[in-house]
């Protein structure tokens, strides 16, 4: 039976006492704590889809199943190990370079297709809901994850001022690049999205993380820039008790 844990002073004797009720008295030299990160990132298709499951395959060394995209040894479940999660974050990220500040125009018009900002202010990010299961009972429900579960990792803003340059061809303005609104999901570290009371998961117990579009699938809008190498992810984070290695 899925465990969860109230946060405070509290916590590691409530984790402790859980875990000598089902396996006994634990001997500290056989056990160690540490944090960890379980992650996995899937590609986001220019049209959308419904839905996307998360952390269900596992690490093989190749694409679409090496570090860059899971460190999960096992599909959908823990191996030996227990995990105290106390955070749930989601992410992003791009397989090719591109510059999210640059946005060329099109015969000289600003177009969304080329503007990365576009897909976190009206686009996947404005909706859908995500869902943390433990066998067949939720446990996380988050409305427009990317919004509320952020990736919290404190990472660099970035500010740019509004500028242009180009050809022109007769009256209209050719080979424009400009600098556009920046958007962004929120890397604040105080945002990010705390499991309380935490949730206690064990070894080999089967779980699931999945965001899902019951509207509809939702097309990248920044096609231009994101088509074939946008990935979503989800993160999960806390303190890892396994055998000693």
């Amino acid at each position: 039976m899925p465990q969860t844990f109230s946060s405070g002073p509290t916590q590691s004797q409530q984790v402790l006492q859980y875990l000598q009720r089902n396996i006994g008295t634990a001997q500290y030299s056989n056990w160690q704590t540490s944090r960890a990160t379980f992650w996995s990132f899937i590609n986001y298709p220019a049209a959308g889809q419904n839905v996307f499951n998360f952390l269900g395959f596992s690490t093989g060394g190749a694409a679409p199943t090496n570090l860059q995209y899971t460190n999960m040894q096992n599909a959908g479940a823990l191996a030996q190990q227990f995990l105290l999660i106390k955070a749930l974050r989601t992410s992003y990220y791009l397989s090719t370079a591109q510059n999210l500040l640059d946005c060329p125009l099109v015969g000289g018009v600003a177009s969304d297709t080329t503007n990365p900002a576009a897909d976190f202010l009206y686009g996947f990010c404005q909706a859908g809901y995500l869902t943390f299961s433990i066998g067949a009972k939720p446990f996380v429900q988050i409305p427009r994850p990317f919004l509320y579960a952020p990736p919290g990792d404190g990472g660099t803003k970035l500010t740019a001022a509004f500028g242009a340059s180009g050809t022109t061809a007769g009256t209209v303005f050719t080979g424009f690049n400009t600098l556009v609104a920046h958007a962004d999901l929120n890397r604040n570290e105080n945002n990010s999205y705390l499991t309380d009371p935490n949730i206690f998961l064990e070894a080999q117990q089967a779980f699931s993380v999945s965001i899902g579009y019951d509207s509809g699938a939702i097309p990248l809008i920044a096609s231009a820039k994101f088509t074939n190498n946008f990935f979503i992810g989800v993160a999960l984070d806390g303190i890892l008790y396994r055998p000693v290695q």
